[in-house]
Parts: C-alpha cells; sequence; structure tokens
C-alpha cells in the first residue's frame, strides 16, 4: 500500500508488536498494511475529518446538491446562509436528509446567497490524511486484530507457532494482548477531537 501505510507499520505497529519489519512470522508486512487500512476505515462514523463546502443557493428549488467536498460518504453537522461577501446571515435550521447525495431546505431561500455546509467525512483508508495524533490509535486497533488472527491461528492449529526471533505466544497471551490493543485504541479515540457531533459546539471544537 501507500507509504502512509508504511509509515504507520514501520514507525507504530512494528513497536507494539516487537517485530522486525522483514519477519514473516507471525504477521508478514503485507497482512499488517491490511489490518492498518482496515483500522482508519473503522474510524468512521466515530471520527472524521471536518469539512466545509458552499452551494449558491437557488430560489426554484428546496433540494440541494451536497457540496462535492464531502464526497460520496459524509455526515453533515449544520448549514449556514452567506452573504455575496461571505458574511454570515443565518443558520438552516430546517433540513433534512433528502437522499445519498441531497438535503432538503425549507422554506425555499432566494437566489444569490450561499449555503455553507459544515461536517465531516471519512479519513481515506490508505491513511494518507490520518492527522498525526491518531497514529497511535490506528496501529492499536490493527495491533488488536493482528493479535486476535493470531489467536485464532492458534485455535485452529492446537499447536505453538515457530517465530523468526525465537519467542513463543500462548493462545490466551494472543487474546490478552488483542483485548490490550483494543483497549488502548478505545481510549485514544474517546474524547479525540476528530469525534463526530451535532451540537452547535462542535464548530469551535478544532
Amino acid at each position: 500500500m501507500v507509504t502512509a501505510i508504511d509509515d504507520l507499520r514501520t514507525g507504530h505497529l512494528n513497536h507494539f508488536l516487537h517485530r522486525l519489519d522483514a519477519s514473516a512470522k507471525p504477521w508478514a508486512a503485507a497482512e499488517l498494511d491490511v489490518l492498518l487500512g482496515d483500522a482508519v476505515t473503522r474510524l468512521w462514523p466515530r471520527l472524521g475529518i471536518w469539512t466545509t463546502d458552499d452551494v449558491d443557493t437557488d430560489s426554484t428549488t428546496m433540494l440541494y446538491t451536497v457540496p462535492t467536498a464531502f464526497g460520496s460518504r459524509f455526515r453533515i453537522s449544520r448549514i449556514d446562509l452567506v452573504n455575496t461577501d461571505g458574511l454570515y446571515v443565518d443558520r438552516v435550521n430546517n433540513w433534512r436528509k433528502h437522499n445519498d447525495a441531497q438535503v432538503l431546505v425549507k422554506p425555499q431561500i432566494s437566489t444569490g446567497l450561499t449555503l455553507r455546509f459544515y461536517g465531516w467525512i471519512p479519513f481515506d483508508p490508505d491513511a494518507s490524511d490520518l492527522v498525526v495524533d491518531l497514529e497511535d490509535a490506528v496501529a492499536h486497533a490493527a495491533a488488536a486484530r493482528a493479535y486476535g488472527g493470531l489467536a485464532a491461528e492458534l485455535t485452529n492449529s492446537e499447536r505453538q507457532q515457530n517465530l523468526d526471533t525465537g519467542r513463543v505466544v500462548s493462545y490466551a497471551d494472543a487474546v490478552g494482548m488483542a483485548a490490550y490493543h483494543e483497549r488502548l485504541f478505545a481510549d485514544a479515540i474517546s474524547d479525540h477531537p476528530s469525534k463526530l457531533s451535532y451540537s452547535p459546539r462542535a464548530s469551535h471544537r478544532r
């Protein structure tokens, strides 16, 4: 995968797993890269990137397409109305999702103003836009899944596996380490500024 995933593996995950990057057992680098990508994806919809973009008002309709900056997966927090000078006019209080790409704003608004959308979008699974202070959390989530997978392998094989570092990991050790890293992940994201919110204070969160 891309360099961002490589950096997460070599800069964080390898440290948590106490492995050398060239190690093939019990996890190969390619397997860990997949787990890291899954961990980034797993952040959504609890955490995301605070995003804003504009749409021109149109007096002939109440349906507005969500701005392109939000892509196809998003959560809208609020919509403000601004004038041609970019100055705040009012907050749109009566709006709702119409479909996966549009919102319905009521009542109709005169042409010549701007609807400013605020909300969140998911982090890219390749971690290219992941904020720095979430890197540890993502690595812990990947470590939890790595140990969980190892526990499943040990259960299926009912034998101790050979490790290139000479260590031996039991089933109980693997389950315990999976729970440990999962707890660290949960703690790291519990009050992170990227956490989605629909309250009025959301706009002042960052």
